[in-house]
């Protein structure tokens, strides 16, 4: 949904309390998956986690699957709660990467060169 890679994500959109808001529903999802020594080593452990965050339905049963049905519309409750509240609008503007506000579109023009600001001197530093 929101394409999150790394705990931080939360955090840049949510602001720092997002486990506040959100703690209670991701520690609801089901995770039945259960690894042996040397799996994670191996790499067996992460190959079934990815497989398992691509479709999980498969690997949980008919409780499991009601869980994580409930998991994800209170996720997805949370979020449109979060999204369209006060404080929507100024972390959205936090999150983005700014630009800079002299960027034109054309080519550099003698006034973008500003080369009678410096004096040359020859040191490079």
């Amino acid at each position: 949904m929101l394409h999150f890679q790394k705990y931080g994500d939360f955090a840049d959109y949510f602001g720092s309390r997002w486990h506040y808001y959100m703690g209670e529903i991701i520690a609801s999802i089901p995770v039945p998956l259960v690894f042996g020594k040397g799996q994670f080593e191996s790499g067996v452990a992460a190959k079934v986690l990815r497989e398992f965050a691509q479709d999980p339905f498969p690997y949980l049963d008919e409780s499991g699957k009601k869980s994580m049905i409930a998991a994800e519309s209170g996720l997805l409750r949370k979020f449109t709660e979060l999204a369209f509240d006060e404080a929507a609008e100024a972390r959205w503007q936090e999150c983005r990467p700014m630009e800079a506000d002299n960027i034109d579109v054309g080519p550099a023009t003698e006034t973008d060169l500003q080369g009678d600001l410096m004096e040359a001197s020859g040191n490079p530093f």
